[in-house]
């Protein structure tokens, strides 16, 4: 089948779900606060390549040459995501050749967690398989961005590695994570993701691990009865270390492997 010709102009993709309209369109002038806030915000700096700083100017341009021009020149379909009328972020799919395309998105702060960007990212997807003649959709994150892997989870990518020292941001490279849909993939998780249920009894709490356990997780495996008992532990034990650990832990849980707890004390 020949796929149909690339539009030159973004279409208006709606979506209603639970209450809640999803629409993706193209960029408007009117977008640039918006964007500014969302590339501002240090969690979409920590994850993506925006520049740091962001000023105004680099909104307005994005808005009103970059994105138009991704569509002019077929490199780029990109779209704002909006929420029952108000900006919502961003998400692309970017034309590779031969049926192929990588996915990205990105949430303004005030919509995170709330499973709209899934909504839009489903219509997306729909919309590049069926009408763009897509059969293979590539995702590609850094190592530790879990909340974009666990919304490519639920969308039914399959992570299929790592590769170490792959994706640029700012003059370095960084450990990625890839993973694939194909058109012929159902939409929903391919493993289980296990959660971690807070407990409480007897003086003890058990919760999920934190990034601010690093240094606890230092001082317990760097005491002399844990390097004699726990078997090959690094010594000495460092913050990097640590930090392996809990991404294993994490690991674990994407991949339906064991649940861990941290114990700590109530109080603290």
């Amino acid at each position: 089948m020949t796929p149909p010709p690339s539009p030159s102009a973004a279409p208006v993709l709606t979506s209603h779900e639970g209450g809640r309209t999803v629409v993706l369109r193209g960029h408007r002038p009117e977008d640039a606060q918006g964007c500014l806030e969302q590339c501002q915000d240090p969690l979409t700096q920590r994850w993506t390549t925006v520049p740091v700083p962001y000023t105004r100017e680099m909104a307005e341009d994005f808005v009103g040459r970059v994105m138009p021009a991704g569509w002019a020149d077929g490199s780029e379909w990109g779209f704002v995501v909006e929420v029952d009328g108000r900006y919502a972020g961003s998400a692309s799919l970017r034309p590779e050749g031969s049926d192929r395309a990588e996915v990205a998105y990105a949430a303004h702060p005030w919509v995170r967690g709330t499973g709209a960007v899934e909504q839009a990212l489903r219509v997306l997807l729909d919309w590049g398989f069926e009408q763009q003649g897509l059969r293979t959709v590539v995702w590609w994150a850094e190592r530790g961005n879990w909340a974009s892997r666990k919304t490519a989870w639920r969308l039914g990518f399959e992570v299929d590695g790592s590769l170490r020292a792959w994706l640029p941001q700012r003059g370095e490279l960084h450990d990625a994570w890839v993973g694939t849909l194909r058109s012929t993939d159902p939409r929903r998780p391919r493993t289980r993701w296990l959660e971690v249920p807070t407990l409480e009894a007897d003086g003890l709490l058990l919760r999920p691990w934190r990034d601010t356990d690093v240094a606890r997780v230092v001082e317990a495996c760097s005491d002399p009865e844990s390097q004699r008992w726990l078997g090959q532990l690094p010594a000495p034990y460092t913050d990097r270390d640590a930090r392996a650990w809990l991404e294993d832990v994490t690991e674990r849980l994407a991949t339906g492997g064991a649940v861990n707890w941290a114990v700590v004390d109530p109080a603290e």
